[in-house]
């Protein structure tokens, strides 16, 4: 007896049934985790750039970077990221010492939409020194 197009067809979507049934289950989970998920939390390390009088110095870690953790949605998060923007600490105030200076969000303006949740470390020590006459320490 030949087998017609349209028994084999039949055959073939129902073979193996239980498999198929699992496989669209998993992908309209993960279809639905991802469409779902319209916020993204991104961690991101930034530069620390210190303004002072020319008549003074300061002594740093200079490899001292700020990690933000930010949440907020992807788009506007990316661009965020994609920025090379560093935290700006105005120390012009300041005379010679040893001072620890709290870090914040003040000076950085965060997108609108993009919440912090997050901010470390949340102090920086730093020396600031009087310049000699000739610009040197």
């Amino acid at each position: 007896m030949i087998k017609s197009s349209k028994d084999t067809f039949s055959e073939q979507v129902l073979s193996n049934g239980a498999y198929k049934i699992v496989a669209l289950i998993a992908s309209v989970i993960l279809w639905l985790t991802v469409l779902g998920r319209k916020e993204a939390v991104i961690t991101r390390e930034m530069p620390l750039k210190l303004i002072m009088k020319p008549s003074v110095t300061a002594v740093y870690d200079t490899s001292m970077k700020l990690t933000l953790k930010v949440a907020g949605e992807r788009k506007i998060i990316k661009e965020f990221v994609d920025k090379e923007e560093a935290l700006i600490i105005d120390l012009k105030d300041r005379g010679p010492g040893i001072y620890s200076i709290p870090l914040s969000l003040a000076n950085l303006k965060l997108p609108r939409g993009v919440r912090l949740l997050s901010l470390n470390p949340q102090e920086m020590e730093v020396e600031i020194e009087s310049r000699n006459d000739d610009g040197n320490k």
